[in-house]
């Protein structure tokens, strides 16, 4: 990490700056017959599976595995699997994502990845912990939602320094890969802080203007979506737009800012058209999201 700039901080030690998505999909706790069967699916994020008594037979793409009692499964993203029992197992599992490259990176090069109780112990504490919490009314408040994301952190930590090769190392296109990312989001940012600060009106959704951003990177357009696209797995138009909706869920949970607004503020003229893309996101429309996250609204 380069110094400051200024002579007033010149001999002030840095840390780094972290912008870092981790998502936590849900997950949950079963005891399934010997005839149980999960068809053939696939997750856009990575699934842990753990096994806490019985057995599973998992068919990842062409190989099939058996996981016995105290085994631990990661699932790659995309990754199609089917999972079947020959015995009454029960077993734990959730899905999660996280947006640093290198953790990603680490993680989808190896084939299949299983871990076993015994031997890897901070893996099943945070798992443990993590189980605990698990509430029968299935009904979770904010300190325990947090509890969930403490934990999970804790199992990510483990998890890297299970995984041969660490976090990783930060490669030149990962690097510029990670520049691209920060580009997009801060000219996101500033535009909805336009908009809902200074009232800088803009009928047009936000654009990708990747050409630019490439120039100020000093790489070509084209280098640019090949780097991103390697690295996150996703084009950076498909990434805009996930995170337009995430910009969305972050404004709606402020009271004192209306819908109406929020729509103008994310490129949408007619707030009918951002409730409608609002539902397709996330199967419900503005209005219902915040009277789930905060009943009294």
């Amino acid at each position: 990490m380069d110094p400051f700039d200024s002579n007033e901080l010149k001999s002030a030690i840095r840390m780094p700056g972290i912008n870092w998505n981790i998502a936590f999909f849900g997950g949950h706790f079963q005891i399934t017959n010997e005839d149980w069967h999960m068809p053939p699916e696939r997750h856009s994020a990575f699934e842990v599976i753990q096994i806490i008594s019985g057995s599973e037979q998992i068919k990842i793409q062409d190989e099939v595995l058996t996981l016995e009692s105290n085994d631990i499964l990661l699932i790659k993203p995309n990754t199609l699997h089917e999972i079947w029992t020959g015995e009454q197992t029960s077993y734990f599992n959730f899905h999660f994502n996280v947006s640093d490259a290198r953790f990603v990176n680490n993680l989808v090069m190896h084939k299949n990845l299983i871990f076993n109780s015994s031997k890897d112990t901070e893996l099943t504490e945070s798992l443990g912990a993590m189980r605990a919490l698990l509430n029968q009314k299935m009904i979770y408040d904010f300190k325990t939602e947090f509890q969930i994301l403490i934990y999970l952190s804790d199992f990510l930590l483990a998890l890297m320094e299970s995984v041969p090769g660490g976090a990783g190392k930060r490669t030149n296109s990962v690097i510029l890969a990670e520049k691209l990312m920060e580009l997009i989001q801060s000219n996101l940012a500033t535009r909805i802080q336009s908009v809902l600060t200074n009232n800088v009106y803009s009928e047009k959704l936000p654009e990708l203007n990747l050409a630019q951003m490439a120039q100020k990177l000093q790489i070509s357009p084209s280098y640019a979506f090949e780097v991103f696209k390697k690295t996150y797995k996703q084009s950076p138009r498909q990434y805009l737009t996930k995170l337009i909706m995430q910009e969305a869920q972050n404004w709606l949970l402020i009271p004192e800012i209306r819908i109406q607004d929020i729509s103008y503020a994310l490129g949408y003229s007619d707030p009918a058209h951002f409730t409608r893309q609002f539902k397709k996101w996330t199967g419900e429309t503005p209005r219902q999201f915040q009277k789930q996250v905060s009943p009294m609204q």
